[in-house]
């Protein structure tokens, strides 16, 4: 699907990882292909097919590498932006003060905010949050002793 829809290589294309995104679509989607299944809907293998491929779709449109983030204004230099995002990566096992970033990025803690979001699209709380959870599920993959 994704080599003749859109050009590519199917092992070239990544899903982004979301962070505590409902996505309407998929959730009506799932509901009624359940719906179809617990009722033996003659339909139901007709549907569900049908439903695969509608969800695989919107997937890949909407959270994959092939999707089009849309064009954010302002936020912060490239460099401070990197400097900032660098420091984060460094820190997760350590608090992390909104005014030490907004230092490191060489502008008030309330501008940064802004700032920030206009650069990532989320908060920086937000942002940290989701890398310390993608930083934890790593640790435990790789590590499930540490589960125990």
């Amino acid at each position: 699907m994704i080599a003749e829809e859109w050009g590519v290589e199917p092992g070239n294309v990544e899903i982004v990882g979301q962070f505590l995104v409902r996505d309407p679509v998929i959730e009506g989607v799932l509901t009624r292909m359940a719906l179809e299944a617990r009722n033996g809907s003659r339909s139901g293998q007709l549907y569900a097919e049908s439903a695969s491929g509608f969800v695989a779709r919107h997937i890949i449109h909407s959270y994959s590498s092939l999707s089009k983030p849309p064009p954010r204004a302002g936020g912060l230099a490239a460099r401070r932006l990197k400097a900032v995002l660098d420091y984060i990566e460094e820190n997760l096992g350590q608090p992390i003060a909104l005014h030490r970033l907004a230092e490191l990025a060489g502008v008030s803690t309330r501008h940064f905010e802004r700032a920030f979001r206009q650069a990532l699209g989320v908060p920086p709380h937000a942002y940290v949050l989701r890398k310390r959870v993608t930083a934890a599920r790593h640790l435990l993959l790789s590590q499930p002793t540490l589960a125990s």
